[in-house]
C-alpha cells in the first residue's frame, strides 16, 4: 500500500493514502481538523512529511513485531512456515509465517522443513534477532 501520492498537499485528490486517511480522520476529530487547517496556512514542520510518515510506519512495525514475539514466547508450541520467491528484480522475497496456539494444542503433526538448505539458513538468520527458542530440525537426512 503506497502511503505517499503525487503531491503532499492537504485537500488534493492525489496526496496519497497517508494524508487521505488523516483527512478522513479529521472529519471526526476536531483537534486534528484544526491542526491540518493551521498547517495549510503555515510553512514550518507539520509532521505530515513522507519522512515522518516512514518513521511512524517503522515505529508501528516494531511495536507489532514485539507483540507477535511476545505472543509466540507465551505459547507452548509454535510452528513456522517459510516461503520465498524472487520479485521482478530477481531479489529473493522471504515470507515467514508463525502459527501458535494460545490455550491448548489441538493436534501435533510432525513435519519436515523443505530440502532447501538456503531457505533453512534464511529462517535461522531471521529468527536469531527475535530471541525465540531455537528451532531444531527433526531430521538431519533432509539437509
Amino acid at each position: 500500500l503506497a502511503f505517499s501520492g503525487n503531491n503532499e498537499l492537504v485537500g488534493s485528490p492525489e496526496n496519497g493514502n497517508f494524508l487521505g486517511i488523516l483527512e478522513l480522520m479529521a472529519e471526526y476529530d476536531t483537534f486534528l481538523a484544526e491542526h491540518i487547517q493551521r498547517q495549510q496556512r503555515q510553512r514550518h514542520v507539520s509532521y505530515f512529511s513522507p519522512t515522518v510518515c516512514e518513521e511512524f510506519i517503522d515505529i508501528l512495525a516494531k511495536k507489532v513485531l514485539n507483540f507477535i514475539i511476545f505472543e509466540i514466547k507465551q505459547a507452548k508450541y509454535y510452528s513456522v512456515s517459510v516461503d520465498s520467491t524472487p520479485d521482478i528484480t530477481n531479489v529473493d522475497q522471504l515470507t515467514i509465517v508463525f502459527f501458535f496456539e494460545h490455550n491448548h494444542l489441538a493436534k501435533y503433526i510432525p513435519s519436515f522443513f523443505s530440502s532447501s538448505t538456503h531457505r533453512w539458513n534464511l529462517l535461522i538468520d531471521a529468527l536469531k534477532p527475535l530471541h525465540l527458542p531455537t528451532i531444531k530440525p527433526l531430521s538431519n537426512t533432509r539437509w
